[in-house]
């Protein structure tokens, strides 16, 4: 009888055991595919369409689409075209944008380190204005200037952004249309300026070293406000000319080695 209570014993445990691993095996692929992928977030249309972003933001299919030629890299580029009066019914403001909301199955948040590395191109025939023209946000949730940004005033690109309401202007330099502009951008996201940081890398030169700044904001309550990435061509209502820009080669990382 002792014997048979000990083996009675074991197979129950062994039963016990059975069923955890079992649970294990169902429980690990779930949890794997809900985990934020590690490896870099490619957003370089080498899909040859728009599916590796979330939404579109344009007034027609033609004011948003992938291209062959011109491209920097790769097989496609995207171009973003804009025109008086082009907005939406789901959107104020005149644009062509594409979003991303989401890095690795989570949207960026306070502490996150990133790099972003792209190419723009400023056709020849870009229309100048005096007038905003916002062509990279990283945009909070919520309405209102976004923390940071890659803008064109004049005939200058620039890199600003920073507390609310207490905008910098961290880089500027000639838009040189006809180029292609390479980018890599080294954030930190936080709402304290001391927790905070940008560096920007133009053309392979680094044009702002490691600076401190907020690159979140704050809710009425004092909590961090998360950003996404926009990507395209928003402008003012007061531009009324035609405008063409193309966006290449857009990845997102953990580590400057992943923007490889």
């Amino acid at each position: 009888m002792t014997a048979r209570r000990g083996t009675s014993r074991l197979a129950l445990v062994v039963a016990a055991l059975s069923v955890l691993v079992a649970a294990a095996f169902l429980v690990e692929p779930w949890g794997m595919r809900n985990a934020p992928a590690r490896g870099p977030h490619r957003l370089d249309f080498e899909t040859g369409d728009l599916s590796q972003y979330d939404s579109t933001q344009r007034a027609g299919d033609d004011r948003l689409r992938v291209v062959r030629s011109p491209r920097r890299q790769g097989r496609y580029a995207a171009r973003f075209e804009v025109r008086a009066g082009d907005t939406q019914a789901a959107t104020t403001g005149i644009r062509a944008e594409l979003i991303a909301e989401r890095d690795g199955g989570r949207e960026v948040g306070p502490g996150d380190v990133r790099w972003y590395r792209w190419s723009t191109l400023f056709p020849r025939s870009y229309a100048l204005s005096d007038h905003w023209q916002t062509f990279i946000q990283w945009k909070n949730d919520g309405t209102g200037s976004p923390p940071l940004a890659m803008t064109v005033n004049g005939n200058e690109i620039l890199l600003s952004g920073g507390e609310q309401n207490a905008f910098h202007e961290f880089w500027k330099a000639p838009i040189d249309r006809g180029r292609w502009h390479d980018f890599v951008a080294h954030i930190r996201w936080a709402a304290r300026p001391k927790r905070g940081f940008v560096e920007l890398w133009h053309n392979g030169r680094r044009v702002v070293p490691r600076t401190r700044t907020a690159t979140l904001y704050r809710d009425d309550d004092g909590r961090p406000i998360s950003n996404y990435l926009k990507v395209g061509l928003y402008r003012s209502s007061a531009i009324r000319r035609t405008q063409v820009l193309y966006h290449d080669g857009m990845v997102v990382a953990r580590t400057r080695a992943g923007l490889r």
